[in-house]
């Protein structure tokens, strides 16, 4: 018997309350059920297919089940879990694909290359690196075991180039980026076990290299009535919305990176002289950004009158019980994401669209309004305007007055 999408929907709901899951997990897969129901009544189908799945995944969040997990968001990833436990009970009658807890497994070294691994990862307890740092850094490197161990590969000593290409090709569809950072993580790892004497030969040479021409891409930006009309689409009345508003406008006129916009602090702002000092994550450095009125009242509206009662340091904290600032996993996609949907703007696959696109825009802008670009360097805070000039692809209007007619360069033949 094949269940309605709301029968199906709310089948799965009561087995996970039977299977223990928690109040806030069944939640979460409450909103996602009620997402679809509603994308499926627009589309006028009333039975869940695989196919459904899809496309709703791929209008609403710019993603596709076909993604290596690691390639989409987290937030992602959750809603299309939640999915697959719909397909998957309508197939099988039951919810489970993965561990029955529904968390990952810790990872237990295999015997055969423990003592290596646990050196590498003691090495960097010892460094004292930030721990988000230690799990982006160890755990391709944990995959990377996990493969070679099912390979039936005994030791280190035993890889070949085969052993490389063989693992890496398990990512092939994966972006260049993130191919170019798990090929540096993993040449990496080689290049300690071989300076600790704990492989016979470096490896490294095994591990191809990845060049990435950033010239080669032009970064994406915002056309400006987009951006009006995404602002627009925000519900100031709402306490969330002061906080996404006063958040939003903060990167598009300063050009704040999502990372410094998570450690922004209330200190940060010195309202007499109206001004922000705040020390840049990525580059240690400080930076002072005057505070445009616009953004000062935003911030203002957000402080007085939208803000939770809290004595939490930071500027933008979590609107929910327990408060508290938001989480370091949360590049603010999802807030931004959400109010495109709103605005009634499409999330793009083929561009990438998340705070830096708006900090790209900023770019743009100053570009087209003639600034020159050692102030847009200090604006966007550069080191120099080499890194600035990446920014110069994106101003088209300017490069079509650079370019060359072909038949008047033929003319002087």
């Amino acid at each position: 018997m094949q269940h309605s999408i709301q029968d199906l929907c709310k089948i799965v709901l009561e087995q996970l309350a039977l299977e223990g899951y928690t109040e806030k997990g069944i939640k979460k897969h409450s909103r996602s059920y009620r997402l679809l129901m509603k994308y499926a009544e627009q589309k006028e189908t009333f039975h869940y297919t695989e196919e459904l799945g899809r496309e709703f995944v791929h209008e609403r969040y710019g993603a596709s089940f076909d993604s290596k997990r690691y390639c989409n968001s987290e937030y992602v990833t959750e809603k299309i879990r939640h999915l697959e436990k719909l397909w998957h009970y309508q197939q099988y009658g039951t919810i489970h694909f993965s561990n029955r807890s529904g968390k990952k497994k810790t990872f237990q070294c295999p015997l055969a290359f423990k003592l290596e691994y646990d050196a590498y990862v003691n090495n960097h307890l010892e460094r004292e690196i930030a721990l988000a740092s230690q799990r982006d850094l160890i755990y391709p490197i944990t995959k990377f075991i996990t493969f070679i161990d099912s390979s039936h590969i005994a030791s280190y000593d035993d890889i070949v180039a085969d052993t490389v290409s063989g693992f890496l090709s398990i990512y092939s569809d994966c972006s260049g980026w993130y191919m170019r950072t798990l090929t540096i993580k993993l040449r990496t790892f080689f290049g300690y076990l071989y300076e600790n004497n704990y492989t016979a030969i470096d490896l490294r040479p095994l591990v191809p290299k990845i060049r990435i021409v950033r010239d080669a891409f032009i970064p994406s930006s915002w056309k400006k009535d987009d951006i009006i009309k995404l602002m627009q689409s925000i519900d100031r009345a709402n306490p969330c919305g002061k906080r996404d508003y006063a958040l939003l406008l903060l990167v598009i006129k300063l050009g704040l990176r999502s990372v410094d916009i998570h450690q922004l602090k209330l200190s940060n702002f010195d309202w007499k002289n109206k001004l922000i000092h705040l020390i840049q994550h990525k580059t240690g450095e400080l930076l002072n950004l005057p505070i445009p009125d616009d953004v000062g009242w935003a911030v203002i509206d957000y402080l007085k009158y939208g803000r939770p009662k809290s004595d939490e340091e930071f500027l933008f904290i979590r609107h929910a019980p327990g408060g508290g600032p938001l989480s370091n996993k949360n590049t603010l996609c999802s807030i931004l994401h959400k109010h495109m949907r709103t605005a009634g703007i499409k999330i793009p696959t083929d561009e990438h669209r998340g705070l830096h696109s708006l900090r790209s825009s900023l770019a743009r802008s100053l570009l087209e309004s003639g600034t020159p670009l050692p102030v847009i360097s200090e604006i966007m805070g550069h080191r120099s305007t080499i890194s600035t000039s990446h920014y110069l692809r994106i101003n088209t209007a300017s490069l079509k007055e650079c370019a060359i007619d072909p038949e008047e360069v033929f003319s002087y033949e």
